[in-house]
């Protein structure tokens, strides 16, 4: 820490002596190098420049426009390309008579880049006048870099290259040469820095600077100190929360705090006997005068200092001993719950319910459950539990497995956010403001949804409800599980093999009630109430149910998984064999005693009633084709990843494929499609392997999707030019397969297609005529 502050305090030092070289350095002169030859100032300011310029004045009096800029050429020419500052501001002056004021800002711009100004006065009325035209932010950076020649280190000049860097999006520029600059300007001036502080260290927080932030903080505050001006608030608030957030420095908040309060150790023995900290009653009161962000702060920083210990409050405690900092933490803390039931708590509360959250997390962190729920407990009944407190109230009663508590808690939750994706939805609908409206009041309310349906998944595996198991994690994808820290808790080998012959019957007679209809000859006349009673074919729960088992079943790889990581993490030296390192998934799994569907019974027996029950069981009768697909997906996903681990390749596997790709085909999902038509297009020749028949029947169909992808298979968001992105790529895969079957008619009229689509119409002629 130590080191850090050194190297930022050496980086803010070398700002210092840059600021110090450009006001030492001299004053540019007319000496302009102008086509290899230079110009003097005897030479701009020689007998006839000033004949010429003042025949220019006097055509200028007369109103004579055009005079005056045939007078102007003649001095530029006689002068070497080189004007004096009386000639730029008539030429100024001309150009703006004539309302071309573009041209009269361009002639007052290289007036002052090439000769300088004579006061900040320029400076500063050509900034204005730039920045009032708009658009003109390189223009004010240099003009600003011009200024800083001239020796005019004045804070407006530094805080307007810093904004015009900040327009441009350079943040690492506009702090190191405007922000900083600014800062140390006004340290120099000797007053309190308090908002070229605040704004030097926003930016600083931005590009990841948090050392150098605290640095120019503890300088801030320093100079207040100095000049025994009390620190803004602001300042303290920003310097805590960076240590305490950003560094996660709790020691160095902890005595921010305890120094400012009056409540740390001085250094001093025979002082720190003598005043100790107030007992109970009087630290509360002190406690409480301070301001709930502070307070916060400084409760959250000793908590997690651990410091969270009760302690006799009619004692009395030395500064500085950790006694006396356990004090001072329960203090806070029932001083911030007493604060709960403020009736202006509740108006205070969207501001400040970060930091309270930072308690409530700091204490939960501590396993300080009771305290917790006690806090929660008392917001509830005031009626300010947000969805954030709730949820982590609901985790509370989990770890103490207190599971219907936690269900009482979480499942309300679940319901209030599926119903605002809902909301959301609709207003997506209709007009982009509405949808603006209530996205930008969603976002007060933002949780992680997939973290809580694990939570619960994970509860309902405790309290053996396999229904609102699956049904809670219908909204969560395979690859938003695998991101997760924590998976669901596995079923039991019994639970499962329970559950797996119950849905197969209810799938069986389901089938067999369909065949008798589709064979009625009633059927045939009645369609659509045919169509209507598909969804009776099943109960309600079974399609829940049914994902339920997939994924509980297949989750089982990703357990394993994370169980060899942990272990291969923490095995090292000579306990660490080499045979632990070979360990397959699937020997990971007979060691941690997770048997499967096809473990027990065969992987054929398995993938055939996942295949069945998504085309027919979610596919036919609920009409949930996309949840269809996400099972078979993972399916086919670790098999073929078993296949690259040296296990054999599942003859199911291409019955998978072909039902994914025919339920992607229903559900309109392109890139699953076309993944798997451009697999079957091709069809190995077993005389020359190298180069593979083509299908030309798959063929057919992809063209024919393609030709839809703009229609059925576009997107709303995605634009034209990345349709005809996609089609390029197609077709240079194409085109390659073309190369090596130019017998092939569908093929080369499919590449056609594709080079009509993006523009190439030469390309298109050629293949169309050649036939």
């Amino acid at each position: 820490m130590e080191k850090e502050v050194q190297l930022s305090s050496h980086a803010l030092r070398i700002i210092e002596l840059y600021s110090i070289k450009i006001r030492k350095r001299s004053r540019r002169t007319y000496n302009k190098k102008v086509l290899g030859t230079f110009v003097s100032k005897e030479q701009v300011c020689s007998d006839e420049a000033k004949q010429l310029l003042a025949e220019a004045q006097a055509f200028f009096v007369q109103g004579d426009s055009a005079a005056v800029k045939s007078k102007i050429q003649e001095l530029f020419i006689a002068t070497k390309g080189v004007y004096s500052r009386d000639a730029y501001r008539l030429l100024a002056a001309v150009a703006e008579q004539d309302g071309q004021k573009d041209k009269a800002l361009s002639a007052r711009y290289l007036s002052i880049m090439t000769l300088g100004g004579e006061s900040f006065q320029d400076y500063s009325s050509l900034l204005y006048d730039l920045e009032k035209a708009g658009n003109r932010d390189q223009q004010i950076i240099n003009i600003c870099k011009r200024a800083l020649t001239q020796r005019f280190q004045v804070r407006e000049i530094y805080e307007k290259m810093a904004f015009s860097y900040l327009k441009k999006n350079e943040l690492r520029k506009a702090v190191d040469r405007g922000l900083l600059p600014s800062f140390l300007e006004s340290l120099r001036h000797g007053k309190p820095p308090h908002e070229e502080c605040l704004l030097a260290v926003q930016y600083l927080e931005k590009i990841g600077r948090f050392t150098e932030a605290c640095t120019i903080l503890e300088r801030a505050l320093n100079r207040c100190f100095e000049l025994n001006v009390p620190a803004n608030d602001d300042l303290n608030k920003k310097y805590a929360e960076i240590l305490l957030t950003r560094m996660r420095d709790f020691r160095g908040c902890a005595e921010f705090y305890l120094k400012l309060w009056q409540l740390a150790k001085t250094g001093d023995p025979q002082k720190d006997a003598v005043f100790k900290i107030p007992e109970g009653w009087k630290l509360r009161k002190h406690l409480g005068a301070r301001d709930f962000v502070k307070l916060a702060q400084l409760a959250t920083a000793l908590i997690r200092l651990g410091r969270y210990d009760e302690v006799d409050a009619t004692m009395q405690y030395a500064r500085g001993s950790r006694e006396g900092e356990c004090a001072i933490c329960v203090e806070a803390v029932n001083v911030i719950e007493d604060l709960i039931e403020n009736p202006d708590f509740g108006d205070n509360l969207p501001r400040v319910k970060n930091w309270f959250s930072g308690v409530i997390t700091a204490l939960v962190h501590r396993k300080e459950y009771t305290v917790v729920k006690r806090m929660l407990g008392r917001m509830k009944r005031a009626d300010l539990l947000f969805p954030e407190f709730q949820k982590i109230y609901g985790e509370v009663f989990y770890l103490e497995k207190q599971y219907s508590e936690a269900l009482e808690q979480l499942e309300p939750l679940l319901e209030k956010f599926t119903a605002a994706e809902k909301d959301e939805q609709k207003a997506a609908d209709e007009k982009e403001e509405q949808a603006n409206l209530v996205a930008g009041e969603k976002k007060e309310e933002i949780l992680d949804q997939q973290a809580l349906r694990v939570l619960l998944a994970e509860i309902y595996t405790h309290v053996q409800d396999s229904t609102a198991f699956a049904r809670v994690l219908q909204g969560v994808g395979y690859s938003e599980l695998q991101s997760l820290k924590r998976l669901p808790q596995p079923m039991s080998l019994e639970r499962r093999e329970a559950l797996f012959f119950e849905l197969r019957d209810d799938l069986q007679k389901a089938w067999t009630v369909y065949n008798k209809r589709a064979g009625s000859p009633s059927s045939s006349s009645s369609g659509t109430s045919a169509e209507e009673d598909l969804t009776n074919l099943l109960p309600k729960e079974w399609g829940n149910r049914f994902a339920g088992l997939v994924y509980d079943c297949e989750l089982d790889e990703e357990r394993a998984g994370q169980a060899k990581q942990v272990e291969l993490e923490n095995e090292t030296g000579e306990n660490f064999t080499k045979k632990a390192r070979a360990m397959t998934i699937r020997h990971k799994k007979r060691s941690l005693g997770l048997a499967s569907i096809e473990d027990v019974y065969s992987s054929d027996v398995w993938l055939d009633f996942v295949r069945f029950g998504c085309f027919f069981g979610l596919g036919t009768c609920f009409q949930a084709p996309a949840s269809a697909v996400e099972l078979l997906e993972l399916c086919i996903f670790h098999r073929k990843r078993h296949h690259k681990h040296g296990v054999k390749m599942n003859r199911k596997l291409p019955e998978l494929e072909q039902a994914s790709m025919a339920l992607a085909l229903e559900a309109r999902l392109s890139k699953i499609v076309f993944k798997y038509i451009r697999t079957f297009m091709l069809e190995p020749d077993l005389k020359n392997p190298d180069r593979p028949l083509i299908r030309e029947n798959v063929v057919a169909l992809f063209a024919r999707l393609v030709a839809a992808n703009s229609v059925d298979f576009l997107d709303q968001r995605s634009t034209l030019e990345g349709m005809q992105a996609r089609v390029s790529e197609y077709q240079k895969w194409l085109a390659r397969h073309l190369c090596n079957n130019p017998t092939a008619f569908t093929l080369l009229m499919f590449v056609a297609h594709c080079s009509s689509i993006n523009g190439r119409h030469q390309v298109f002629l050629i293949l169309t005529i050649l036939p």
